[in-house]
């Protein structure tokens, strides 16, 4: 968060480790050795002074791992256990770990427990953590007492306010008492342990609740659902004081991949027109989503990536020198960062919400699928 460091996991074979990479130092720190499937879901603390992740536990060197999460300081010096999913987990659930969220009002960490996608009957449960381990059931009964009536409750997103203690979570769900073949879901605020109150709730029949994410100001949720028969889907705007919904499906094109806000009102999000939303493909744009008005621009076109907002970052004097030239790099500011893969290595565009695109990073020497040496 403090723009001084980097964090950089490992990937999906053994050895598993991660390292922060200091810019203002030029170092590189090494934060975990894992030999099993290793750390996932890392986060900053909002002060960088270290971050929080879902790492393997095990009480002896012969028991069966479990997963839990830790704490990190920044450079590497202290690793400190702060729960484990099988000690967490009832009966009726399972002790995987997801959606890792930090909550500055609360100064705790708020995750999943059950994480699942293939036992639809799995019951997931809310909780939250603090720094020093001390663990707190924030939905005693597990999403699926919620709602009874209905079969596979899952969570899409935490989202705790900036500003207040309230934690906003979204759920889905398939069934209902009018019939099994509804899809459902909802946007719910925790005031306190199993104090939830439904901010807003749909039901469709072809439809299902994909991702959620907060604006800045803690003021909006936008969804973003999609047709069973595709991985892309459509956006919605929630007004969380009013419940009301503020942008509606009919705003954006079916295709949505991914939705990422700018600022307090404004949306970026990635388009593919064949529905695959799959990295490197040419078929991508990038649009953007006035949420006070409802108007839409599409500011790129061609692009493909995961979409990266960077505000008021100068990139014209980089503290370390690069191990080869690239183009000079243009200051950036309030723009969606989006790489493309092209025949000759890597270019990074910056899109803005005018629609004005600037190439600020090339990787020439980079190919996919190459191994990258210790220099």
């Amino acid at each position: 968060p403090d723009n001084k460091a980097l964090l950089l996991t490992g990937g999906d074979v053994v050895p598993d480790d991660d390292f922060v990479y200091d810019i203002t130092g030029n170092q590189l720190i090494q934060l975990t050795n894992s030999s099993d499937y290793g750390e996932r879901q890392f986060g900053w603390l909002p002060d960088s002074s270290g971050l929080f992740y879902v790492g393997i536990h095990a009480a002896c060197e012969t028991c069966e791992t479990s997963r839990a999460i830790y704490y990190v300081s920044r450079d590497g010096s202290e690793t400190r256990l702060l729960a484990i999913g099988d000690a967490l987990a009832p009966v009726d659930s399972v002790g995987t770990i997801c959606d890792l969220t930090w909550s500055e009002p609360n100064q705790r960490i708020y995750f999943i427990i059950g994480c699942t996608w293939e036992d639809p009957y799995t019951n997931q449960y809310l909780y939250s953590v603090d720094l020093s381990g001390n663990t707190r059931v924030e939905t005693s009964g597990g999403l699926n007492s919620l709602f009874p009536d209905e079969t596979a409750v899952w969570a899409t997103g935490i989202h705790p306010s900036p500003l207040m203690s309230n934690v906003f979570f979204t759920v889905g769900s398939d069934g209902s008492p009018e019939g099994p073949g509804k899809h459902n879901w909802r946007v719910m605020e925790l005031s306190a342990p199993d104090d939830i109150v439904i901010v807003y709730e749909e039901s469709s029949d072809d439809s299902l609740l994909k991702s959620s994410t907060m604006s800045p100001d803690g003021v909006s949720i936008a969804l973003r659902t999609n047709e069973q028969a595709y991985s892309v889907g459509y956006i919605e705007v929630i007004d969380l004081a009013t419940g009301q919904r503020t942008i509606g499906r009919d705003s954006t094109p079916l295709e949505v991949c991914e939705v990422i806000w700018e600022d307090d009102r404004t949306l970026f999000y990635r388009v593919d027109s064949v529905g695959s939303c799959n990295p490197g493909l040419p078929q991508q744009s990038v649009w953007v989503l006035d949420t006070a008005t409802g108007a839409t621009e599409e500011v790129s076109s061609g692009l493909s990536g995961n979409l990266t907002i960077v505000r008021q970052v100068e990139m014209t004097s980089p503290v370390v020198e690069p191990p080869t030239p690239v183009p000079t790099a243009q200051p950036v500011s309030s723009s969606a960062l989006v790489a493309t893969i092209t025949d000759s290595g890597i270019e990074v565009y910056a899109a803005d919400s005018a629609g004005q695109q600037t190439l600020v990073a090339s990787l020439p020497e980079f190919r996919v699928g190459e191994p990258v040496d210790d220099n």
